[in-house]
């Protein structure tokens, strides 16, 4: 399942979108990345305290890509705002931690704080 960073709301991940995106870790250098031949990038991130992955989707943008990102790995509800301010789309947390999670939540977190940021950069690059 995936969350959409604008709304919260949960949604199947698309499995045809999956096999065509790019997965990479958290610690990937985004230079090393032929950004021109990716349509979709998903990083994938080990722990919910490591931040790295929102780094890695701010400089993405900032190198000029425009396709979706998500972030995928232990997420909290508490982090769709990072999310969104770092310029991903979705993120896909754990089975695990979206068990403990009521679906509301997401959506909490989502309308907690606004930001115009990600369209902002998609534009400006």
């Amino acid at each position: 399942m995936r969350v959409d960073v604008e709304t919260g709301l949960l949604s199947a991940a698309d499995d045809a979108r999956a096999t065509r995106e790019l997965a990479i870790s958290a610690r990937e250098d985004p230079t090393a990345i032929d950004l021109s031949s990716v349509s979709a990038i998903r990083i994938d991130v080990p722990s919910f305290g490591d931040g790295s992955a929102f780094s890695l989707a701010h400089q993405l943008r900032l190198l000029g890509f425009k396709g979706p990102i998500c972030i995928k790995g232990a997420l909290l509800p508490d982090q769709v705002h990072m999310a969104r301010g770092a310029g991903a789309d979705t993120i896909e947390p754990t089975v695990e931690i979206l068990a403990r999670q009521n679906p509301k939540a997401w959506i909490a977190a989502a309308a907690r704080y606004r930001t115009q940021y990600p369209s902002l950069l998609k534009r400006a690059v």
